[in-house]
């Protein structure tokens, strides 16, 4: 006789996944024949069979997937057999790895996983775990499913809160060659949308360099070179610090302070982080001048400092009006002459709206003059009159009783005359860059030569007319003695 046998899946209805071992013993006769049923098949024969009780074992080679069994039968005819074969369970393991970013280390997650394994027509897990902060997290559970199957991890977030993880659907295979199996899915942090506002009182665009720094790292996570006021960046939930470095500069400096500004980026949705950028300095227009010449000309060739640093040096001639990036609680100006021909200024200055002037004074040389007459004499109340000829300065002077005038001039070229009633004026040109001292003699006038000699004239006239009248009396008493002898 033949057996017709036919081995079905209990979990599926379906023929096995692989070949099984067919054990057939004739119990009477103590035979055995083993035979291979092959994988998918709806039935096997087997022949040459006699009639008697056989006992029929059913074994998984491989031991993974069936569990054992065993049936009696009676063979007195041909045979239609029937057999359905229980799966082993099997063990999936999902374990999950958190990647957190730096920024990420501290932060407390709140977030829920709603973790699901199913194929394309069941579910075959669901389960709801907290979100792993620092350690991995196993979850496992026990299936008779073999196939391919897709696990899905939906992020939960805690209220006000965006996603922590990003959401993750990965294909699997639940194979047949083992009774457990391990599936390690890493955990990666979602990226939200984070507006960074600069908030700076700039009429015009201000270039920055923008700097995110995990909280306690020294390294940035990222750096941006922008112009914008909203700027829009995406970063994982975490703790932050953000260096905005203000590129705007004039002559060398800089023109607004550095900010940072630390906070925690939520993922909440329009999150918007507002950095204020501080102005530092404020160009201002500066005028130098000399308030000695006219129109402020300046004599020398003039160097100036801000703040320490050398910015400009202008020539000599006509004043300048120069834009200085002044500090707003106020600014070290410094001007230096070339050749000394002015003081060194150094004057603190704060930015004004209307034009500022700094006056730069030229240094004082001390002058000493002495009047004199041509007989060596001192001309006490002479008047000494100087009219500055590269200046505004109009200065008189009265001489003391040694004829001496003793007086500060700045540097410069003067005119100056001397005159005393009298005498003849006289007048000259003095160029002064250093102390000094001069005698001028004055000529007296010719009135003043014929009041010098008058009185010795009258005398001597005087004393002639004496003599005159003194002989002609003298005369006269002779002629009468003469007279009265005869």
């Amino acid at each position: 006789h033949k057996l017709i046998l036919s081995i079905v899946d209990k979990y599926s209805n379906t023929p096995p996944l692989h070949n099984l071992e067919i054990v057939l013993i004739d119990i009477k006769r103590n035979i055995t024949r083993r035979v291979i049923y092959p994988a998918k098949a709806d039935s096997i024969v087997i022949k040459d069979l006699v009639p008697g009780k056989y006992l029929i074992r059913i074994i998984d080679p491989k031991g993974t997937l069936y569990e054992s069994k065993q049936v009696n039968i009676s063979i007195t005819k041909d045979t239609f057999v029937k057999i359905s074969i229980n799966r082993k369970p099997i063990i999936v393991t999902i374990r999950l790895i958190p990647r957190l970013s730096k920024a990420a280390k501290n932060a407390q997650v709140l977030d829920r996983l709603n973790i699901t394994v199913h194929t394309n027509r069941r579910i075959l897990f669901n389960y709801m775990v907290m979100a792993p902060s620092k350690a991995p997290i196993d979850i496992s559970f026990t299936t008779l499913y073999r196939g391919a199957a897709t696990i899905e991890i939906r992020d939960i977030p805690a209220p006000g809160y965006g996603k922590f993880f990003k959401d993750i659907r990965k294909p699997i295979y639940i194979g047949t060659e083992s009774t457990s199996i391990l599936y390690t899915i890493t955990l990666q942090q979602l990226e939200h949308p984070v507006t960074i506002h600069i908030v700076a009182s700039s009429n015009k665009p201000l270039r920055y360099v923008l700097e995110v720094y995990p909280v306690n790292s020294t390294t940035p996570l990222k750096t941006v070179n922008s112009t914008a006021t909203m700027y829009e960046l995406f970063l994982p939930i975490g703790y932050y610090c953000f260096h905005v470095i203000p590129l705007a500069e004039y002559l060398g400096f800089k023109l607004y302070k550095p900010a940072t500004y630390c906070s925690k980026v939520t993922g909440a949705e329009n999150q918007v982080i507002s950095i204020k950028i501080e102005r530092l300095r404020k160009p201002a227009n500066i005028t130098i001048i000399d308030p000695l010449s006219k129109g402020g000309v300046i004599l020398d060739n003039i160097t100036i400092t801000l703040d320490g640093k050398t910015i400009t040096s202008l020539p000599k001639g006509k004043p300048k009006t120069l834009a200085m990036p002044l500090l707003l609680n106020g600014s070290t100006i410094s001007i230096y002459s070339e050749h000394d021909v002015y003081k060194p200024l150094k004057k603190t200055v704060k930015p004004q709206s209307k034009p500022i002037v700094l006056k730069i004074i030229r240094k004082p040389f001390k002058y000493e003059l002495t009047i004199l007459s041509t007989r060596g004499k001192a001309l006490a109340g002479a008047v000494v009159t100087i009219n500055g000829m590269d200046n505004i300065l109009h200065l008189k002077y009265t001489a003391n009783e040694k004829g001496v005038i003793s007086i500060t001039l700045p540097y410069g070229t003067y005119h100056i005359c001397v005159s005393r009633p009298g005498y003849l004026t006289k007048c000259y040109t003095l160029s002064i860059h250093a102390s000094a001292s001069d005698v001028v003699t004055l000529k007296p006038t010719l009135a003043t030569i014929i009041r010098g000699y008058i009185v010795p004239i009258t005398i001597v006239v005087i004393g002639v007319l004496l003599v005159l009248v003194t002989r002609a009396y003298f005369k006269q008493v002779l002629e009468r003695l003469s007279e009265e002898e005869f």
